[in-house]
């Protein structure tokens, strides 16, 4: 299923639009205050700073809630999809892994990583690759280097705007933020606010939530 997927946190629910009708699905009804949120087209995950819901968006399920994780030893900063299923990663260096496995049961593997960096957002392009940012830098991963104890990523950008509150990377593989109500795309070397007329019905005035691709 391809949908744009809205946390509306003040009624406890996921706002699904069908992006090849143009119309709403109806609202996944979530318990949790969503933070992160991803999603492969056949699942959702939705998480806070504690804890992860998987959600159904099959025809047969649609809204049933899966899985339910929250015994991380940590604060989750990040969350992306690929291929499937879904990584988490936590202040603390740890990185998960929510899976199925062959019977259909979700499961969540942890790896506790060597302390390098103090990671801060977490996203994923359309060919597997994980981007993990810390500080003004932001480094790749495979998916083997990211459950790694030891393996690093390469840096591909050194310069983030401060304060940066989403990362996200678009299908060519350039490097967006959003940092204090406003959406900058990354250069080879530095950042460069999108102008008003690049972004729909933005004016100065106007802070962006939120974006995605």
């Amino acid at each position: 299923r391809e949908a744009a997927l809205i946390a509306d946190n003040g009624n406890q629910r996921i706002s699904v639009l069908d992006t090849k009708t143009g119309e709403f699905l109806a609202p996944i009804q979530n318990t949790l205050t969503a933070k992160y949120l991803v999603a492969d087209g056949n699942t959702v995950l939705v998480a806070n700073q504690d804890q992860a819901i998987l959600y159904s968006m099959q025809t047969e399920n649609y809204g049933e809630a899966l899985a339910k994780f929250d015994d991380f030893i940590g604060n989750i900063i990040g969350s992306a999809s690929v291929y499937g299923s879904y990584y988490l990663a936590l202040d603390n260096y740890c990185h998960y892994h929510i899976s199925a496995d062959e019977t259909g049961k979700w499961t969540c593997a942890e790896t506790r990583r060597a302390a390098t960096r103090n990671p801060s957002l977490l996203t994923a392009d359309a060919y597997g690759n994980l981007y993990l940012a810390s500080g003004s830098k932001i480094h790749r991963y495979t998916e083997e280097q990211f459950l790694s104890e030891n393996e690093d990523g390469k840096e591909v950008f050194g310069n983030l705007p401060l304060n940066a509150q989403k990362i996200m990377v678009d299908y060519e593989g350039n490097l967006y933020a959003l940092a204090e109500g406003k959406l900058f795309k990354l250069g080879e070397e530095n950042a460069y606010e999108l102008n008003s007329p690049l972004v729909y019905t933005k004016t100065d005035e106007t802070q962006i939530t939120s974006f995605a691709f």
